[in-house]
């Protein structure tokens, strides 16, 4: 029998996952995390993700798009939305051309 995790999968998707070759990582949760603090120790896990997931200030790219269970979040106020156990965040960056 499979010990039940209490944690969130995060899933990389298009360029994010090309470019740094991750694409599924799992944390366990600590306390209240949210979801501005699942992106900080994950980037300390995959430091690589730092410069594709913050800015030069620290603050998340402006053209990363995270979803939650599949539904869309606002960048504001990130630290805090809570992150429950189970969760799959997602991260894409947006990409444009001409």
């Amino acid at each position: 029998m499979k010990k039940a995790t209490y944690g969130v999968t995060i899933r990389l998707v298009g360029v994010l996952k090309i470019t740094t070759g991750i694409e599924k990582v799992h944390l366990d949760l600590e306390g209240n995390d949210t979801i501005g603090t699942v992106l900080t120790r994950l980037v300390g896990v995959h430091p690589v993700l730092g410069q594709e997931l913050f800015n030069k200030s620290g603050e998340i790219h402006k053209y990363l798009n995270i979803f939650v269970d599949n539904q869309p979040v606002l960048q504001e106020n990130l630290n805090d939305i809570p992150i429950q156990h189970s969760t799959t965040l997602t991260l894409v960056m947006a990409v444009g051309g001409g």
